[in-house]
């Protein structure tokens, strides 16, 4: 219970050494120029148990707490040109506290090796990392700012459960904040500027919520989750290559922007939800998505990006519904996929094309392209798709180009005043098409080449093309001596004129 106060220490320090319990260290201090310490140890095998140290100012000096030294309370103390905080010892609570200018001394400006400490309000500037915490069990770190730091402003390493929120590091040679946990809970702290990452996190399950990292160096958020990831209203823009990257295995990706990056999101992720993200005026894709088990994408909005909107290197079993990819560089929507729904998206003034899909076993159904480029509206590749009640209109190219496709039905579409065909077949076999509108297209309404068969072609209207409204240049046994059957169109012109 002892008081230590308004002590002036030249070249020397305060020593706690074993069993002082409960007392006092405050406002104390040291010329300028001169070295002052405190430090507290078990030197004769005894703790210190609640301690208090307050209001201190030391000039290249170290503050070191040992193992022994449980329960302290550090608040409002100054540490200048110096080794930083440095502790050991568990139940820790530091607050208001500042170290600065470290970095010639190749020190964090605190360094914790305790367990279940917590830091709130501190600042740590000009040093090797700002915060530097390994093997806490929980921890819980909050309004701190650790800005233009040599490495990183906070390194929180081997936690089990971890708090960080309402934090700032900026400006930072390397990261902002370099997080390992097995739980995380990171919500509304601010990583700008930061040379190499601004959020780098390898975690078991976490929530990160309301963050921002702009303008750095590489990567805005780099997060990988063994477990569930829920990503929510956080900001990226402005990063050298990605917004967001991600590896999870489950969770929510929501509300989060990501512009002016290289590249806006790229997930990689088992099964989950991805909603109401915007991903604009990256300089390469809005959207990159790889998913091995069900994905939900819907509402999104990836706009005025330089390659794709979206980009899907695979989805099977998933849902990309009501999301809209406009102004892109080179198409709205680019996927591959097996088992999957495209449902009520949008693709408009893209580039080269809206739609791009190599879908297997899958449905396109209510989605609008207009407005595209020389590739046109949609591109479709695969088997056994079902393609119904889309709208091609005003695109460059064709309406609909069926490239490769087989056994799938192409039913209740629009397809108008498109440049090119309304919907063209190439190497294209077993499909029906039916009940279709094609009309005021640049070329032929329906157009199938020589290398197409065994397709059934009926109740469709095409009418006003340009060229024919039906074509066929393939040979067989069907309608009119091609390979294919055309039966009960609506259409004006024919070649051969026996199909209509």
């Amino acid at each position: 219970n002892s008081t230590f106060e308004n002590n002036v220490i030249v070249a020397s320090q305060i020593l706690l050494n074993g069993g002082v319990t409960h007392s006092i260290v405050t406002n104390n201090s040291d010329p300028s120029g001169s070295t002052f310490s405190i430090q507290v140890t078990d030197g004769n095998g005894v703790s210190n148990v609640d301690d208090t140290f307050t209001h201190n100012t030391l000039n290249e000096g170290t503050f070191t707490l040992d193992a022994s030294a449980t329960g302290a309370v550090v608040s409002n103390n100054t540490l200048t040109n110096g080794a930083g905080f440095s502790n050991a010892a568990n139940n820790v609570t530091f607050t208001s506290n500042t170290a600065t200018g470290g970095l010639g001394y190749g020190e964090q400006g605190f360094y914790d090796s305790g367990s279940n400490d917590s830091y709130s309000g501190n600042t740590a500037e000009n040093d090797t990392d700002g915060f530097y915490v390994v093997g806490s069990g929980k921890l819980t770190v909050t309004a701190n700012v650790a800005n233009d730091n040599e490495a990183i402003g906070f390194d929180i390493e081997g936690t089990c459960v971890l708090t960080v929120q309402k934090n700032t590091a900026d400006g930072n040679a390397s990261t902002g904040f370099y997080i390992t946990s097995q739980t995380a809970t990171v919500n509304v702290n601010t990583a700008n500027g930061n040379d190499v990452y601004g959020f780098e996190m390898t975690i078991g399950n976490g929530t990160v919520c309301s963050n921002t990292a702009d303008n750095g160096g590489f990567i805005g958020f780099s997060i990988t989750a063994s477990g569930t990831l829920n990503l929510t209203g956080n900001v990226a823009d402005n990063n050298a290559v990605i917004g967001f990257s991600t590896s999870q295995s489950s969770g929510t990706i929501s509300g989060n922007t990501a512009n002016d990056d290289s590249t806006g999101f790229s997930f990689t992720i088992g099964t989950g939800t991805v909603c109401s993200n915007t991903a604009d005026k990256n300089l390469a894709d809005g959207f990159d998505i790889t998913t091995s088990k069900s994905l939900t994408l819907t509402g999104n909005t990836a706009d005025n990006n330089g390659v794709e909107g979206f980009y899907f290197l695979s989805l099977p079993d998933g849902t990309v519904s009501g999301n809209t990819a406009n102004a892109n560089g080179s198409a709205g929507f680019q996927a591959y996929g097996q088992d999957c729904s495209f449902l009520h998206n949008t693709a408009d003034n893209n580039n080269d094309v809206g739609f791009s899909l190599e879908l297997f076993s899958s449905t396109v159904s209510q989605n609008t392209a207009v407005g595209n480029g020389s590739e046109g509206g949609f591109l479709l590749f695969g088997n056994n798709v079902t393609i119904t009640n889309n709208t091609a209109r005003n695109n460059t190219g064709d309406g609909f180009l069926l490239d490769r496709l087989g056994s799938s039905t192409i039913s209740a579409n629009t397809s108008s005043s498109n440049h090119g065909d309304g919907i063209y077949l190439i190497e294209a076999y077993s499909n029906t098409l039916t009940h279709n509108t094609v009309d005021n297209n640049g070329n032929d309404g329906f157009d199938l080449v020589e290398n197409t068969g065994e397709n059934t072609i009926s109740n469709n209207t095409a009418v006003g093309n340009a060229v024919d409204d039906l074509a066929d240049a393939s040979t067989g046994s069907g309608t009119a001596g091609t390979g294919n059957t055309w039966t009960h169109n609506t259409a004006h012109t024919a070649n051969p004129p026996g199909i209509l």
